[in-house]
């Protein structure tokens, strides 16, 4: 069965809220480099490009991170790096990304690891466009 254990209710509803949440997601700009853009007239181009740099470096370390708390069942940690994970996404502009943490930081926190699962099956091509998007615009700085 492919839902064991699950009430059928249960994973229709799991099945909807998911749909709705891509629906949602989808509605979102991959990047926006407004955030960036603010940071650029406080400080200089040099410190901007670094942080950028910075974000790109760390990016799959924290993506790794997560895959080895959800596989841990480790709620507390995923909640954890989903956080971190929205909060840079947010910083530069990485809306789509940022989104999808925010997604799985509140499942996380309300210890539906399923649901993060089910998130992070679509954090792949989402990935893939943040960083070439981000990498494209910080070429042109």
């Amino acid at each position: 069965m492919c839902c064991a254990g699950l009430g059928r209710v249960y994973f229709a509803r799991l099945v909807a809220f998911t749909l709705i949440r891509l629906i949602i997601v989808t509605e979102i700009k991959v990047f926006d480099p407004t955030p960036l853009l603010e940071l650029a007239e406080d400080t200089s181009n040099a410190t901007m490009k670094a942080f950028v740099q910075g974000y790109l470096h760390d990016l799959p370390g924290k993506v790794e991170k997560l895959m080895q708390a959800v596989s841990a069942g480790d709620t507390a940690q995923t909640t954890l790096v989903a956080h971190d994970l929205k909060g840079s996404s947010a910083g530069i502009g990485a809306q789509q990304l940022a989104k999808m943490a925010m997604q799985m930081e509140t499942s996380a926190r309300s210890g539906q690891l399923m649901a993060v699962n089910v998130v992070m099956k679509r954090l792949p091509p989402v990935l893939e466009l943040t960083t070439a998007a981000v990498s494209e615009w910080l070429a042109g700085v």
